[in-house]
């Protein structure tokens, strides 16, 4: 009976055993300084050559310059050998783990495990599996990171153990992972070694330096073949020059505005609008788009062909007949161009690994909502883009919203729907996240939103916040491989490697950002700085931090440099709400010229480091150049009457570099009648003018001008040294 019982106990026992991952026993890799292990892989495979190079150039770094000896698979010596490293799949690692192990991994998927002394890193044929389980073998054993461009960390030491630990990983968007970054051989490097699946990403011709993976043989996950979006790729309505058709030669291609008005959609007053979207009810689109989609795939081959949207705020495709009719049949705003899609992808069924994929894009109002009566085909993939989500919301928890129709609109239910009719789902994400807006939750939440709604693949723009760009790009990246990765904790791990002494304040700083967001979700944003307000005295903490932090550095420039770049977005912040910081919180002391000349001092910092510039901090700076000489920082009443409430008044002062307007048409002129004792002149063309006056014309932080506002000013208010206060419309 008692052996019965144990039989029982031990047959329990080895079921939960073989439900947790494999756990091998540790081994010794490093002793004071020397290895008695073999590095073994397939010589003639470029992929694992690939992988091996990268795994000796880290382990090498991290051993103080130790290096083990390299063996071909194919060699007596290899088989021989009694303790081995094996890279990728060969005869060892296919005798040790069995072809049925190999048959069951998927593209992508890394294996970090061992069979007695051996530690096998490897993945399927394709070659990533195999470099992404060197990757993972570095970081979980060697404690190694690459957090940025210009941020490795490298744990020295003259003792390694491998701690027995299997590890097996299939990217939670496995399907392409693209990142928007100034190509280079160290951009590229950050990229590949945070397993974005791109071997190529132009270096060469821009830096005149070999791309980071050139001879690597790994192949590039998915090809875009069309970068962006828009009908001008296919049907312009102007003239413009074009390298897609030249495969990089710039070439004319034909606008059609001129002979064809009736291509482009018809507005609700009756006319033909060149900047709007085209007519896809009209047979003679349709076959344009078409027969440039079948040159670009004879020029380009398999990948994905982006149909899509001009980017234009419509809210309605087109208001012709036909088009309605087909909006109705959809109900859909985008029912044109979902029907266009389903003919597009039949007429191209046949041609191999050709993928045509459209953005739901802009809201409910354009493509962005799912469409009723519809079933997409394999050969399509929609890419979700709901950039009109706030940034103090995740996709999750968007408020739902009534359309016109009565139904009710939420983002992540939207998406469900969207899985329900099409086999592909991709992501155009938006990280339009500048702080105080959000760092790393909502990032998470979206990522995991996107995951839950099917999402396989990713198309990553931001930088909005290039303060803390590269944290979010770091993250977004580990993210896209597990999104229930713990978050926080890598931000912490990053931020101790940054700043060092000052960690833990910006950490504090991190958190409270964080905790100012979920303060004040639903606010109104700024469109001109998508800020959310912050309160007077939670700006005097931080810039309180940041006194600490400065302190702290002072004597280390590489750490003082970090916090100084960073402080750069806080004396933005600062600057932008001044007049309300100074007037709530009188103690506070620091001038506007100290905050400016320190935040543009910290932005240059960034520059010199070679960070891609924030255009939204930057734009703060120019535009707030002359608020140091204000004469005084009173609202006019005239704003007041106007808006009432003080803190949603944002302060523009004149600028020299406006977008938009050239250099030889405008001045900074002395004018003592202003706050300032500057005024901006802008000479104004006769083709500016119209019969009624000039054009009340709005330009968004990216300097995109809006033509279509319909506003004038009339000329009779058009007077020499005379100024008058415009309310421009919130875009």
């Amino acid at each position: 009976m008692k052996v019965f019982k144990y039989l029982i106990f031990f047959t329990v026992f080895l079921l939960l055993a073989t439900s947790l991952p494999a756990q091998g026993k540790k081994l010794t890799l490093l002793k004071n300084g020397k290895t008695d292990y073999v590095v073994v892989t397939d010589h003639k495979d470029k992929p694992q050559m690939f992988a091996l190079k990268e795994f000796m150039t880290i382990f090498s770094k991290s051993a103080m310059g130790v290096r083990p000896e390299v063996l071909d698979a194919s060699s007596p010596e290899a088989a021989k050998a009694k303790k081995r490293i094996i890279i990728g799949k060969n005869r060892i690692s296919e005798k040790l783990l069995g072809s049925k192990l190999y048959k069951s991994l998927r593209s992508e998927e890394s294996l970090v495990t061992s069979r007695g002394n051996d530690i096998i890193l490897t993945g399927n044929e394709d070659g990533w599996g195999t470099l992404y389980a060197v990757y993972d073998f570095l970081e979980n054993e060697l404690g190694y990171r690459m957090f940025s461009p210009r941020l490795e960390k490298i744990v020295r030491t003259k003792n390694m153990t491998y701690s027995g630990k299997e590890t097996r990983i299939y990217p939670a968007m496995h399907g392409y992972r693209n990142f928007d970054w100034y190509p280079s051989y160290k951009n590229e490097r950050f990229l590949i070694r945070n397993r974005t699946n791109r071997s190529k990403y132009g270096g060469a011709p821009f830096n005149q330096e070999e791309n980071f993976a050139e001879n690597s043989g790994l192949p590039d996950k998915v090809k875009q073949n069309i970068p962006g979006h828009g009908f001008i790729f296919f049907l312009p309505p102007y003239d413009q020059m074009e390298r897609l058709y030249g495969k990089g030669k710039r070439g004319l291609l034909k606008g059609y505005f001129k002979t064809n008005p009736e291509y482009f959609s018809l507005n609700q007053h009756g006319k033909r609008d060149p900047r709007a979207q085209v007519c896809l009810s009209n047979p003679a689109v349709r076959k344009i788009i078409t027969e440039k989609v079948d040159q670009l795939i004879k020029l380009y081959g398999a990948g994905y062909y982006m149909v899509s949207s001009n980017d234009f705020h419509n809210t309605r495709y087109c208001f012709c007949e036909g088009c309605m009719a087909l909006e109705k049949k959809y109900d859909s705003v985008g029912g044109p161009l979902f029907d266009y899609i389903l003919e597009l992808c039949e007429h191209v069924k046949d041609k191999p690994g050709v993928i045509i994929q459209t953005l739901a894009y802009k809201g409910p109002t354009q493509t962005e909502k799912a469409p009723k009566n519809i079933k997409f085909p394999d050969n399509f993939a929609i890419d979700y883009a709901p950039v009109t989500l706030k940034g103090d919301y995740t996709y999750f928890d968007q408020p739902a919203y009534k359309l016109p129709n009565g139904e009710m609109y939420q983002v992540f239910e939207n998406l469900k729907q969207w899985q329900k009719i099409t086999k592909e789902i991709t992501c155009w994400f938006y990280l339009l996240t500048s702080p105080p807006y959000a760092l790393y939750e909502t990032p998470q939440a979206d990522i995991q939103a996107l995951v839950q709604g099917g999402a396989t693949a990713i198309v990553y723009q931001g930088d909005c916040c290039v303060q803390f760009g590269d944290l979010q790009k770091y993250l977004v990246m580990r993210l896209c491989i597990d999104p229930y990765l713990n978050a926080e904790k890598m931000v912490k791990e990053f931020v101790d490697f940054k700043f060092g002494p000052a960690a833990d304040l910006m950490m504090e700083f991190i958190k409270d950002v964080e905790k100012n967001r979920r303060d004040l979700r639903g606010v109104l944003v700024s469109n001109e700085y998508a800020s959310v307000p912050v309160e007077s005295k939670r700006l005097v903490y931080w810039q309180g931090l940041f006194d600490r932090m400065e302190k702290i550095t002072a004597a280390d420039k590489k750490y003082f440099n970090e916090v100084r770049m960073v402080r750069s977005a806080v004396d933005a912040w600062s600057l932008l709400f001044y007049s309300r910081l100074t007037k709530d919180c009188p103690d506070y002391k620091e001038s506007a010229n100290t905050l400016y000349t320190r935040g543009l001092d910290g932005l240059n910092r960034l520059k010199k480091a070679g960070e891609k510039p924030g255009m939204r901090h930057w734009q703060v700076f120019q535009e707030m150049s002359l608020y140091p000489y204000l004469k005084n920082d009173v609202i006019p009443d005239e704003l007041l009457k106007k808006y009432k409430d003080p803190k949603k008044i944002y302060r523009v002062l004149p600028q020299l570099n406006m977008p938009g307007v050239r250099a030889e048409e405008k001045a900074l002129d002395d004018d003592p009648a202003t706050v300032t004792g500057k005024a901006l002149s802008i000479v104004l063309r006769k083709g500016n003018i119209t019969a009624k006056g000039v054009p009340l014309e709005f330009y968004d932080w990216t300097g995109q001008k809006f033509h279509h506002l319909g506003k004038v000013i009339p000329r009779k208010e058009i007077v020499p040294n005379k100024y008058k206060l415009y309310k421009l419309p919130s875009i």
